[in-house]
């Protein structure tokens, strides 16, 4: 924001001529916060500085607000201070401090609304015109100083030389300023005694303003008289609005602004649209600081914050007006960038949120062309789906304004359109059409069949692409010509990007979960043929059991030796065989469910006792030293009894058909933590390290079994595992090659009522 540079406020000669018949050293010596004339001295100096700190509060960067506070506030206790103390009952020194206590606040202002090319620098001119007009030579000089030192802090360390010399001359501009100032003051007041002496100096004092006005090359200054009429024109309205002073001299300043401006303000002030639009605040003693758009004499039209302030007559009646103007087009066009960009920002995301609620494709494409549609204030708003020969597409979803007739999905593009996207495939860049009728790239007959047929005059379409692969088009239209902004392409483009990836997401999820009912189909139809099939085999091979049972009796008459030793590996190997069946038929009834859960409170002390009466005959002659350490209060788990005596009984028969003679099997049980471990050790063959992830697959036996022929399904361990999660529990296994191993299975506990533990 440009600040207000300081208004000088000129008053009739006869005002100057009234003002300088104070005595001249009465005045030095009652300083600038002297009781007598106080309101007039300091009032001017006061409302620059509000209106530039309210002016400011609009650009100071948001991680600068505190510094921005603090000088407000400070700058609020000096102006009290200025007109609340008694300054006639203090030292005359106390005037000076307070008015260069200013100078600080100014280099905290800079620091907080842009560092060193910040406008506010010009505000060390307020204390320095204070002293020039008030004070004396010597404070004139102590505030040039203090002007050096506010210019130089932030330069320390880090400024170039080009920075240290613009400081040096700006000092130098404001001890000129400062110094000549104060002469034309002093001298004004010294030639009070005689009128015609007096008129001369004022005449001085007016052109040396003048001179000062030249020299602000920074601003630009344009005075006029009451009626409008321009009479100052400085250096740096004719840089700025590249016009010579005596080409605008005379003249009213409206034409240098924008007529439709002009209009737009006209009409909110009820006023007619001429010179009063750009005075009437001013006039009425209002501040009065806004942007207008200047025009140059080239025609280029720049941003610009203008202060307007009325110049007064004894009477308080304008006399003339003053505008100060700074040029702000960069800034302002910086200001529109970061706001279009965190309104884009604030757009894409919702939009992207709105549409990635599921990974329904076709929920996603109906959120995305109506949301699309309903902020950007289009009339139709297309999904197009490409394939890899035709990169155009055809509708697939869409969205239409109320009252306008729907889209048919099936009909094709429209030619002009079809062709000009294609040549566009391969990039990411947009296809933009302000006007069909007036595209020089769309042919007669196309432009009919876009305006006429189909009701487009706008068209706005975005590939969506998806790294190398193009998802589709999502295409915008109005039935009225667009003018598309940079801002709308950028928007579409992103949700373009953001609706494809949703897209590709959405269908690849839908294939995933087809793959997935497919493999469970084939899974259930592969545990049914199992099922089948095991019911089939189990029949025959219980009546072969049977009879080749009763053959080995002598029911079918005497056998030899070696008939016997043969009856009795058929037998064997027909057991075999049922066992493999029975574990088939029982682990596809667990995966399938089938089994008729049971859950009643077990005993796992009466399981263990159970499971080891079982084993007993299975050892035989087996010369194996057996272990049982599970104390009798282990607890009471909820589940099937059945079932746990047959994940026992596995894991202990395992356990006894892995370890030779002389070993040691192990069942140990314990309470830790709610839950109950039972663990299954021997002195086995053990497993190689490698392979034990593999053990509860089914069918698998580890390279020791095999290399050992111990027999076995390779399905024993799977119906444990499924037996024990069924139960809510888990199951680990830790083994060596030539060591043994451990099985180790943890179940939940069921909770011991308060009777019991009280007993």
């Amino acid at each position: 924001m440009c600040p207000v540079s300081g208004f000088l406020q000129l008053r009739p000669r006869s005002a100057e001529i009234q003002d300088v018949a104070t005595p001249l050293g009465d005045a030095r010596e009652r300083g600038p916060f002297s009781q007598r004339g106080l309101v007039p001295r300091i009032v001017p100096y006061s409302v620059v500085a509000s209106g530039a700190l309210f002016v400011g509060a609009f650009n100071v960067r948001s991680e600068d607000a505190w510094l921005y506070a603090g000088v407000a506030l400070s700058y609020l206790l000096l102006v009290l201070g200025a007109f609340l103390l008694p300054w006639d009952r203090l030292p005359r020194w106390t005037q000076s401090l307070l008015a260069m206590a200013t100078l600080p606040l100014v280099g905290v202002l800079r620091e907080a609304t842009g560092d060193l090319r910040s406008p506010f620098t010009a505000l060390i001119f307020l204390p320095l015109m204070l002293f020039a007009m008030h004070g004396t030579r010597r404070e004139v000089m102590a505030c040039i100083a203090g002007i050096g030192v506010v210019l130089a802090v932030p330069l320390v360390g880090s400024g170039t030389a080009s920075e240290w010399q613009r400081m040096a001359l700006n000092t130098a501009i404001a001890g000129f300023i400062g110094l000549n100032v104060s002469a034309v003051v002093s001298r004004l007041r010294e030639s009070a005694r005689g009128h015609g002496e007096a008129e001369g100096r004022a005449r001085e004092a007016r052109d040396q303003f003048v001179g000062l006005v030249e020299a602000a090359t920074q601003f630009s200054i344009i005075a006029t008289d009451a009626h409008g009429a321009i009479t100052v024109f400085n250096e740096g309205a004719a840089r700025m609005l590249a016009y010579e002073p005596e080409d605008v001299l005379g003249r009213v300043p409206t034409f240098l602004h924008d007529p439709a401006e002009l209009a737009a303000r006209a009409a909110e002030l009820d006023v007619p649209a001429g010179f009063e639009v750009l005075v009437a605040a001013a006039r009425v003693g209002e501040a009065d600081v806004r942007d207008w758009t200047y025009v140059r004499s080239t025609g280029e039209r720049i941003t610009v914050s203008v202060t307007v302030s009325a110049v007064r007559g004894p009477d308080a009646v304008p006399v003339g007006f003053i505008a100060i103007a700074c040029d702000v087009t960069d800034e302002r066009r910086n200001e529109t960038k970061v706001r279009e960009q965190a309104q884009r920002a604030g757009l894409i995301n919702e939009l992207t949120h709105a549409i990635r609620q599921d990974l329904d494709p076709e929920s996603v494409q109906q959120r995305a062309v109506t949301a699309l549609g309903e902020r950007l204030d289009a009339d139709r708003v297309v999904i197009r789906l490409a394939s890899e020969d035709d990169p155009v597409g055809v509708i697939a979803q869409s969205w239409v304004r109320e009252g306008l007739p729907a889209l048919t999905h099936s009909v094709a593009p429209p030619a002009g359109i079809a062709r000009l996207s294609r040549r566009t495939h391969g990039d990411d860049t947009a296809l933009v059409v302000f006007d069909v009728e007036d595209d020089a790239r769309l042919r007669p007959g196309e432009a009919a069949e876009l305006s006429e047929v189909l009701g487009i005059r706008g068209y706005l379409g975005c590939p969506m692409w998806v790294g190398s692969r193009l998802v589709g088009w999502l295409v915008v239209n109005t039935t009225r010509p667009r003018n598309w902004t940079g801002n709308e392409v950028a928007i579409v483009s992103a949700i373009a990007r953001t609706v494809g990836a949703a897209l590709l997401q959405a269908q690849t999820y839908q294939q995933e979960l087809e793959i997935i009912r497919r493999l469970r189909e084939l899974d259930q139809a592969k545990s049914d043929f199992v099922s089948s099939v095991s019911h089939e085999l189990r029949t025959p091979l219980t009546s072969i059991i049977g009879y080749l049972e009763m053959l080995v009796e002598g029911d079918g008459g005497p056998l030899n030796v070696e008939q016997l030793q043969l009856a009795e590996v058929v037998e064997r190997n027909s057991r075999r065989l049922l066992a493999l069946i029975e574990d088939l038929l029982t682990l596809s009834h667990i995966e399938a469910g089938q089994t008729e859960p049971v859950t009643e409170p077990v005993d796992l002390a009466t399981v263990v006792a159970d499971v080891q009466r079982t084993v007993v005959p299975i050892l035989g002659a087996r010369e194996l030293e057996v272990v049982v350490d599970v104390p009798e209060d282990i607890g009471s788990v909820l589940g099937d009894a059945g079932q746990l005596e047959r994940v026992l009984f596995n894991l202990v028969t395992n356990a006894v058909k892995f370890t030779p003679d002389g070993g040691r099997v192990s069942i140990v049980g314990a309470a830790v933590d709610g839950l109950a471990r039972l663990s299954v050790s021997d002195s086995g063959i053990g497993i190689p390290e490698e392979e034990q992830e593999q053990l509860f697959t089914r069918f698998f036996r580890s390279s020791a079994a095999r290399e050992n022929a111990i027999q076995g399904t390779g399905l024993g361990l799977v119906i444990v595992k499924s037996i024990v999660e069924a139960h809510g529990g888990s199951i680990s296994v830790a083994s060596l090659v030539g060591v043994g191993t451990t099985v180790t299975v943890e179940l939940p506990l069921l909770p011991v009522p308060a009777d019991v533990v009280l007993a």
